[in-house]
């Protein structure tokens, strides 16, 4: 927990910030610069509720600092939502994750305000709940995007860094007993480029914008037959009737139920604003997701779908 630190002239004060890197004793009116508290390695200085305290932060862990109350309901909600995907979709990547997501959580709600010393493997579990949640609802991500990004920052400088290997440097030094200094090492020689006629092998593949949702695989026959039976529109756009296709991905491992798509040709690229979005699919996608009885993985937003034939 953060501890307040004492005013070092009337020993009863406490210290507020006044400018950056500068503080002075809200009894005393003593100044007092950063360099004024000499702090071990594992600990940080803080400010919270206007007083300067000093927090211990174990090695390896990073502190979180909320500039809102509503940040702590925000990240919980994230983790809420992941563990409950969690009992059907496999979420976390190890058993325990889930007892340290649970733990978290518990953390959260106890105290809002923070900030939070969080070990690396609480960010690892939080950043995957994050993921889970801007992949299921997307809007979420641009709430706090500064936030976030604090998080994800805090998660790679968690992660331990593997040393540099030096590669060998040749100095002035001589192999013993030769008088001669010693070679340089040896570079493997760069693979040649491959010829076109090597290629030749290589399938051909298409690339599709998809403007749809990811649908829990049902019965694709089923849900082929489904569609057929919808009002015939044209694929250019109708905004009045649009059309939902069926788009899976994988030997049906994925389903897509899409409003809209567009092919990317070879050589062709698009930036994701341009391709264009009517008013009346997302209502249609839920319309026929609710009429179908299916549960929505994921969308509704822009897929690009590889197809290898």
């Amino acid at each position: 927990m953060p501890v307040p630190i004492l005013c070092h002239v009337c020993r009863s004060g406490r210290y507020q910030p006044e400018s950056p890197g500068t503080y002075r004793c809200r009894s005393c009116g003593s100044p007092a610069t950063e360099s004024t508290f000499p702090v071990q390695s594992d600990e940080r200085l803080v400010v919270l509720a206007g007083v300067l305290q000093i927090l211990s932060v174990p090695h390896g862990h990073q502190v979180i600092t909320p500039d809102r109350r509503c940040c702590a309901p925000h990240l919980g909600a994230s983790l809420s939502l992941a563990l409950w995907v969690n009992q059907t979709h496999p979420v976390f990547r190890q058993a325990e994750d889930v007892g340290t997501a649970e733990d978290l959580l518990s953390v959260l709600d106890a105290d809002e305000r923070g900030p939070w010393v969080l070990s690396p493997a609480q960010l690892g579990v939080l950043t995957r709940a994050m993921d889970v949640r801007n992949a299921l609802l997307p809007s979420t991500s641009r709430q706090y995007p500064d936030f976030d990004a604090e998080i994800r920052a805090a998660r790679t400088r968690s992660r331990p860094r593997a040393p540099r290997e030096r590669p060998d440097v040749p100095t002035a030094a001589t192999v013993a007993g030769s008088g001669r200094p010693r070679p340089p090492p040896r570079r493997p020689h760069a693979e040649p480029a491959p010829e076109p006629e090597r290629l030749n092998h290589v399938k051909s593949h298409s690339v599709y914008a998809v403007y749809g949702v990811v649908v829990a695989p049902p019965g694709v026959a089923a849900l082929d037959s489904a569609l057929e039976g919808q009002a015939h529109s044209s694929d250019s756009g109708n905004s009045e009737a649009p059309r939902v296709q069926l788009f899976t991905v994988g030997d049906e491992e994925h389903v897509i139920l899409a409003t809209g798509y567009a092919k990317l040709e070879p050589n062709e690229y698009r930036s994701v604003p341009s391709l264009v979005i009517s008013a009346q699919w997302d209502a249609t996608l839920r319309e026929y997701a609710d009429n179908l009885g299916l549960l929505v993985q994921s969308g509704p937003c822009w897929f690009f779908i590889h197809d290898v034939s």
